[in-house]
């Protein structure tokens, strides 16, 4: 399915970016750097129509196929000032990155990006009084 992009008046526009992460972007200036997690679509790769979403979402990623989309990927990042800060997506596909928000929602309508992530901080839970 390929990325739509913003309209007037259109709240929500992006399918490979949650809707709470477009929210946040949407408010940033276009130059604000930002830290995100980026899966690449394996161009090599495509899941047949009869095979179910989780068979679809283990598949692979071939290194081939990752040289091609990494290429492309980096011609993104140099367009808007963003850089991978993985050298190699892991075997899924997946490649963590820092670029501006405008570089985000470029990537976002790419056929070589299936989605993005925000990349976020994990942090422990405080455990409540009286629970064990």
């Amino acid at each position: 399915m390929p990325a739509r992009t913003r309209d007037a008046g259109d709240e929500y526009a992006m399918p490979k970016i949650s809707q709470e992460f477009w929210s946040r972007l949407s408010r940033y200036p276009g130059d604000r750097r930002c830290r995100v997690i980026v899966l690449l679509q394996d161009p090599s790769h495509a899941a047949p129509q009869e095979a179910t979403h989780s068979e679809r979402e283990v598949v692979a990623m071939k290194p081939g196929a990752q040289q091609e989309s990494l290429a492309r990927l980096d011609e993104v990042l140099t367009a808007f000032g963003g850089r991978r800060l993985t050298s190699t997506p892991n075997r899924l596909g997946y490649v963590k990155l820092e670029t501006t928000c405008q570089g985000i929602k470029a990537l976002a309508e790419s056929s070589f990006v299936r989605s993005i992530l925000e990349d976020q901080a994990i942090h422990r839970l405080a455990v409540p009084s009286g629970v064990r």
